[in-house]
């Protein structure tokens, strides 16, 4: 996707570490509706209440089902396995993945 594309286009970054914040403000600088994703526990998650996302934008503990996410791009932070079944039926309905040094070097 162009930065414009990414206007008011619902995007899921996949992985609340330093890559995956930064991706986060870069998206929402870009004008993307930013949803955030981690196994991870909101505790064990540094720096996530210093990237500005309401509650309903985080999903963190638990990896979601696509039926809760339904983005129009996904964002897959460093070691994030494009394995994970909600990526999966995504890649199935022709929703683009994409790498997240692909967003954070435009």
């Amino acid at each position: 996707m162009r930065v414009v594309e990414l206007l008011n286009k619902k995007v899921l970054v996949v992985g609340a570490g330093r890559s995956g914040l930064a991706a986060v403000k870069k998206l929402k600088k870009l004008g993307a509706k930013v949803l955030l994703t981690d196994r991870q526990e909101r505790k064990s998650l540094s720096g996530i209440d210093e990237i500005d996302l309401l509650e309903e934008e985080l999903i963190v503990g638990r990896v979601p089902e696509w039926k809760e996410v339904q983005a129009d791009l996904i964002v897959l932070s460093p070691g994030v396995s494009p394995k994970l079944s909600f990526i999966q039926e995504a890649q199935l309905l022709g929703v683009p993945v994409s790498l997240l040094y692909a967003i954070i070097l435009r």
